[in-house]
């Protein structure tokens, strides 16, 4: 049989010389254009195309989640079919206690180490029995430490923006009431990609950086993503008079599927209940908007027709926004 292939196909000089010359064509065109670069992990249900800069930094965000034993939490959250919840910036951990009151589990993080360790002292049960745990790490976009302004007179200032934490005087001098420290950062994106469930809410509460959070979200598929969402209003950072960021970053969830929205001021409210410094430690649908005093959610659509009033003009206040899937 070979002899008759042989035979019938390359006896002839001038086919094998054509079979040679299309393998070494075939050859070139394959090393000269690889294939996209895709990103595969054991923790990850899908592969997730990334852009090359952004792949080493979400591979060292994997990497710095494994070592802190998340994937106990997570076993056990699944075994005991616990919905999850993320708390980014926990702060004094009131959100968290309300969360897990509420029989929710709880992923808090922190870049503000003092933070971490009071919630820690403060829940000792509920770390151990699996409804919370604790990431002493701040959110970036592209790189694995950052400086952080931690003020330690008002300790909900601090922040990665030098401006909202006040820690640094006309002459761009540090204050003597605040620290300066260098903290690992990791991409928001690899706290929802680690997950092998949806979570239910994602609070993100880190003066500033929200944003860095919800442009993540673009780089999560849309199974992974938290079925709500909620930011602070953006005042300093990124430059732009609030509301246009706030107003771009809605604008660009309802691209990614979360076309419902309230808005909550804080302070003291006129939309009965609606706002107060408590506003937060609810669960998005008992939420009251801001404008209809009422817990139905809006369209965005309505939303941006009717514009986005300075909380700080109205009342000397500031808002949070929640989005929905």
């Amino acid at each position: 049989l070979i002899y008759y292939f042989w035979m019938k196909f390359f006896i002839d000089q001038r086919r094998l010389l054509l079979v040679l010359s299309l393998f070494i064509i075939l050859t070139i065109i394959y090393i000269s254009f690889p294939v996209s670069n895709t990103f595969s992990n054991p923790v990850l249900s899908s592969n997730i195309t990334i852009e090359n800069k952004k792949l080493s930094f979400l591979e060292e965000g994997l990497s710095f989640l494994n070592q802190t034993g998340i994937h106990d939490f997570l076993l056990e959250t699944e075994k005991n079919k616990c919905t999850i919840v993320f708390d980014i910036g926990i702060y004094d951990g009131q959100d968290t206690q309300y969360f897990i009151d509420n029989n929710y589990c709880v992923i808090g993080l922190d870049a503000n180490e003092k933070n971490i360790e009071k919630v820690r002292t403060t829940y000792p049960k509920e770390i151990q029995n699996h409804k919370l745990f604790l990431i002493f790490a701040g959110i970036e976009e592209k790189k694995s430490t950052a400086l952080f302004y931690r003020n330690n007179i008002n300790p909900e200032w601090s922040s990665f923006d030098s401006d909202k934490s006040n820690c640094l005087d006309s002459n761009q001098s540090k204050k003597t009431f605040c620290d300066i420290v260098s903290v690992p950062v990791i991409p928001c994106e690899s706290l929802l990609i680690i997950l092998s469930q949806q979570s239910l809410f994602m609070k993100i509460d880190i003066e500033e950086r929200h944003y860095v959070c919800l442009k993540a979200l673009k780089n999560v598929p849309i199974s992974k993503r938290p079925k709500f969402i909620s930011w602070e209003m953006h005042e300093f950072y990124p430059k732009k008079p609030f509301p246009i960021f706030d107003t771009e970053m809605i604008l660009l969830l309802r691209s990614l599927s979360y076309d419902k929205i309230k808005i909550a001021y804080q302070g003291i409210s006129t939309a009965n209940g609606g706002g107060g410094f408590a506003s937060s430690q609810k669960m998005p649908d008992d939420i009251i908007d801001e404008i209809t005093g009422e817990t139905t959610w809006r369209t965005v659509g309505s939303l941006i027709e009717m514009g986005i009033a300075n909380p700080r003009t109205v009342r000397n206040s500031w808002c949070d926004f929640y989005m929905s899937l």
